[in-house]
């Protein structure tokens, strides 16, 4: 599987929650229409439905990724970049 972008994650976590594809657009500067692209891109690498409840499971089931962050710094020291340890965790 293919890590998510932050942009990713992000509109993931906010339509996970609840979020119209307009607020999310608001919040991100985004045009709802561009959030339903990325949301559409983000079902398709996490192979789930087109469905939030089943989006909301698979995050939930990730954790907090900045505990995850913080855990792997704590283990093994900051990698250069906040991308690299995204893409480690496979975001």
């Amino acid at each position: 599987m293919r890590g998510l972008t932050a942009v990713q994650y992000e509109v993931a976590r906010r339509c996970a929650a609840g979020e119209t594809s307009r607020q999310v657009g608001l919040a991100m500067f985004m045009a709802p229409s561009s959030v339903r692209t990325v949301l559409s891109e983000t079902y398709t690498k996490l192979g789930i439905e087109h469905n939030r409840d089943a989006l909301r499971e698979f995050l939930e089931g990730i954790g907090d990724p900045e505990e995850r962050i913080r855990e792997f710094e704590r283990e093994h020291g900051s990698p250069e970049g906040a991308g690299d340890v995204l893409l480690l965790l496979g975001f």
